[in-house]
């Protein structure tokens, strides 16, 4: 394996990722359950898309319905995934627990902020939010149903 990929690999250790498991320094990292993990993972975002609406005053409809969407719906699914759907037999390195952690909900408050500080911006003359909260729906139920057809198996 190239050392460009094995060094890209390395932030990735959750066990569908998990590339030399043998080596020795992966051996000396901290691992806590993956079910923990992914629970640490989604949990913080969950919070963030949460706490956004109690937080924001007076937020728009674009902004309501894209936190909605995060926490109502995205997020809580994860959880709830994670909680009662997914049977978890591994482990996961803590930096990446750390990482997926981070990034979730960063991103979750970057997208609320940014949707909150466009509020005043006119909407567009097509409006795309019907056909956007059909296909985020659509998604949404589709991945629920393939995980809940795994379970099942």
């Amino acid at each position: 394996m190239p050392a460009s990929l094995k060094s890209e690999a390395k932030i990735f250790h959750t066990p569908k990722f998990f590339l030399n498991s043998s080596s020795p320094e992966n051996r000396k990292e901290t691992k806590v359950a993956s079910r923990i993990g992914m629970l640490v993972g989604y949990t913080p975002a969950l919070a963030a898309s949460l706490g956004s609406l109690t937080i924001l005053s007076n937020p728009g409809s674009k902004c309501l319905l894209l936190s909605s969407a995060l926490s109502r719906l995205h997020f809580f699914k994860r959880v709830f995934e994670v909680l009662f759907i997914h049977s978890y037999s591994g482990s996961m390195m803590i930096d990446s627990v750390v990482f997926i952690s981070f990034t979730y909900c960063t991103t979750s408050i970057i997208m609320i902020y940014a949707q909150y500080l466009c509020q005043e911006v006119a909407e567009p003359v097509i409006d795309s939010k019907y056909p956007g909260v059909a296909l985020f729906l659509v998604g949404i139920i589709g991945n629920f149903y393939h995980h809940t057809i795994f379970f099942r198996d």
